[in-house]
């Protein structure tokens, strides 16, 4: 079996996740719940191939980085993300590790499925990878034919963390996404997107 390639994961990446997860929580909390989304991760992987995330429950990469296991999970790895644009986080496992990925990544959470979507932009590659806990055998469809709302979704949480991320990025300033990419990769710019979400603060 042919392993993955392996991302650099940045000096900080199990810490700097929870020392703002506060700032971000009530940001996060009002995404969470648009169509079925129980959890979201904005990762980072900028041209030196180091990656650093942000997520609503950021115990979820935590766990599979301090266990060891990322070298194992695809969602973390170029052999995936350089390659495909969208693609769910078992087919992503490596099979000798599947049950194992599966009970930490997926069933701790109480996930039913698992996804992410990939843009490439001057450089960076930003991965947002979302989980459900809806468990409709359907679901998966669901997500296949609604990615192009999710991946705005994922834009309008990376406007969020980019500033953050900055403090971290060293000598590479993060990018802007000002278009939509209509199929989730480079050089396929349609139009730009706006995403408006109506959120109740109440």
């Amino acid at each position: 079996m042919k392993p993955f390639e392996l991302v650099k994961l940045h000096p900080d990446v199990l810490s700097v996740p929870f020392q703002h997860r506060k700032e971000l929580s009530a940001k996060f909390r009002d995404v969470l719940g648009l169509l079925e989304l129980d959890y979201i991760s904005i990762e980072i992987v900028n041209p030196d191939e180091e990656f650093l995330f942000f997520a609503s429950t950021p115990t979820v990469n935590f766990n599979i980085i301090s266990n060891h296991l990322w070298p194992y999970d695809g969602a973390m790895s170029p052999t995936f993300y350089k390659k495909q644009h969208f693609f769910s986080w078992e087919a992503a496992y490596q099979p000798l590790f599947l049950t194992k990925l599966k009970k930490l990544k997926e069933a701790a959470h109480g996930f039913s499925y698992g996804f992410c979507l990939v843009r490439r932009v001057a450089g960076f590659t930003l991965i947002y990878s979302f989980a459900t806990k809806n468990k409709n055998k359907k679901i998966p469809d669901f997500f296949e034919e609604r990615r192009l709302e999710v991946l705005k979704i994922g834009d309008f949480c990376y406007k969020w963390v980019r500033p953050i991320y900055a403090l971290y990025a060293k000598n590479h300033t993060p990018p802007l996404v000002t278009q939509f990419i209509s199929e989730v990769g480079e050089n396929r710019a349609m139009h730009a997107a706006h995403l408006k979400l109506v959120v109740n603060n109440t």
